[in-house]
Order: structure tokens, then C-alpha cells, then sequence
């Protein structure tokens, strides 16, 4: 990704993140009250989320690549 779109995704996520924090009261789940288990780890589910959702709104080129996990 290009630097200023790298730039523009970190703001927007953190300005959505902030608005999440500050208006909610318990930011750090430590008890499971979802099926999620890793409640703590929503900031990250938040962003798999956002990212595509920024491509498509910022009519960015996306490039597939494959991916092998190796165990």
C-alpha cells in the first residue's frame, strides 16, 4: 500500500478505535460473554473488517496473492 493510503487507513481506524474506547465502559473484556473466544481481541477483529471495507471506499486496487501457512 501506498504510503498516503497507509496513512488515511491508520487514521481512520484509530479515530474509529478512540470513538470505540471513549464511549464505551468496559474496553478491555476480560470475561467471555460472545461466542469470541479471545474477547480482548476485538480492536483486531475490528480492523480485518475495516480494511476491506477501506479499499472498496477508496476504489484502491487490491492484488491476491497466495498464501501458504506452513505448521
Amino acid at each position: 500500500m501506498r504510503r498516503e493510503f497507509f496513512l488515511q487507513y491508520v487514521d481512520e481506524f484509530f479515530r474509529i478505535m478512540k470513538f470505540i474506547w471513549e464511549n464505551c465502559s468496559e474496553i478491555y473484556p476480560t470475561i467471555q460473554t460472545t461466542s469470541e473466544p479471545l474477547p480482548w481481541r476485538y480492536p483486531g477483529f475490528i480492523g480485518e473488517r475495516f480494511f476491506p471495507f477501506f479499499i472498496y471506499a477508496n476504489s484502491l486496487k487490491k492484488i491476491q496473492v497466495p498464501l501458504v501457512i506452513l505448521e
